[in-house]
């Protein structure tokens, strides 16, 4: 049975609220229609409402309520018809059925969950917690600092009409998520510590998306994102925009895309990290990684793993910073190229070396810092491997 209780102040207590009843008469006969009486005392000795019906699935006391400090548990969870639910100007919880509901919080810091159905939320002002299980919801935060949590293990996809003013999105274990035909960014953040395949595509701006657990692709899309691995095993892929992407505790596989962008590898695991195009900021985690930079300037930097370096044609003008010449690797996946076109040439008084391949074009070349030519020779048979 559809409930409702109210307490007094500025958020909802559920240990210390008062109810108003329902009538046995839940619908009219034409099923449209709810009607319910109740008492709310705003003290011990007067009354506020005496007796309250509602309109057509509408379900509303701020035009009675306006002068009193009063929040609200609305619960219709248990209903199968479309209801509008209106909170009001407090902390209220409104939890609606599985039905096409209307869920409007108002004012105060809310929580208003759907149970199925294609709801639509309003936040109204402040910050909000909004709950969806089933996709085809369309969600407006309004005013506030809210917070979307999807959960229910289905695929969600937003616009720009259906995910409005939401800052924070909170991605359940088995669910889906692609928001590339909205245009705001946001944060989202993978809840789920174990699950199953599963892809995150980002907005058309900048995001902040943070894998949680098991195996997952997100993609950022347009814009500058910050993509974080933890737990899980993800395969990040920044595309537009100049990206950060962080590898987390086991490692995986990132690439940066177009822009200039900065991979990170795992400290823990082994990671691999592909700059793509753009002038890009690649850094090894101690767990050793495999790093190609892709086209352009790219600074590239190892670690204290066993790194393994990768140039393919037209990779640039790379720079590579701590290079273990005893236990990490460099790969010339060039056709044609072979040991016999090495070409060392000694730069910056001798602390650093330039490496070319002769029948390469001059553009492409590595500045190995802090590596002594003497150094380099002696372990370049073991140190290069070819073979495009």
């Amino acid at each position: 049975m559809p409930s409702i209780k109210y307490t007094h102040g500025v958020e909802f207590d559920p240990n210390a609220s008062l109810a108003i009843s329902i009538s046995n008469a839940i619908y009219d006969d034409d099923g449209a229609k709810y009607k319910f009486r109740g008492q709310i005392n705003n003290d011990p000795y007067g009354n506020v409402i005496s007796q309250l019906y509602n309109g057509i699935n509408n379900l509303s006391e701020d035009y009675i309520l306006e002068q009193y400090k009063v929040s609200f548990n609305i619960n219709f969870s248990d209903t199968t018809g479309n209801v509008t639910l209106n909170g009001h100007d407090f902390d209220d919880i409104i939890q609606g059925g599985v039905g096409d509901d209307i869920l409007r919080g108002g004012a105060g810091d809310d929580t208003i969950r759907g149970m199925g159905g294609a709801d639509t939320f309003w936040g109204g002002d402040g910050d909000d917690r909004l709950v969806v299980r089933e996709a085809g919801a369309s969600v407006h935060g309004d005013a506030g600092m809210d917070k979307l949590f999807l959960q229910g293990g289905d695929s969600f996809v937003f616009t720009d009409d259906t995910l409005q003013n939401v800052e924070t999105i909170h991605l359940g274990a088995g669910s889906e998520l692609d928001l590339s035909a909205v245009t705001a960014g946001v944060t989202i953040i993978q809840t789920s510590k174990i699950g199953l395949p599963g892809t995150i595509v980002g907005t058309q701006d900048a995001d902040t998306i943070i894998a949680g657990g098991g195996y997952v692709s997100i993609r950022g899309g347009d814009g500058d994102d910050v993509l974080k691995g933890t737990t899980g095993l993800p395969s990040f892929a920044g595309e537009g925009g100049n990206d950060v992407i962080t590898l987390g505790m086991r490692g995986g596989h990132a690439t940066g895309g177009e822009g200039n962008d900065v991979l990170v590898g795992s400290s823990v695991a082994p990671s691999a990290l592909h700059g793509d195009s753009g002038n890009d900021r690649i850094k090894a985690g101690a767990g050793g990684a495999t790093i190609g930079g892709g086209a352009d300037a790219d600074k590239l930097f190892a670690n204290s793993g066993e790194d393994l370096f990768v140039f393919s044609a037209g990779f640039g003008r790379d720079n590579l910073y701590g290079l273990d010449v005893e236990n990490d690797r460099i790969a010339v996946a060039i056709a044609g190229v072979e040991s016999g076109d090495l070409m060392f040439r000694s730069m910056n008084g001798g602390q650093d070396t330039l490496v070319t391949f002769r029948g390469v074009e001059s553009s492409n070349k590595i500045i190995l810092h802090d590596v002594h030519l003497a150094d380099l020779k002696m372990a370049q048979d073991d140190l290069f491997l070819f073979g495009a």
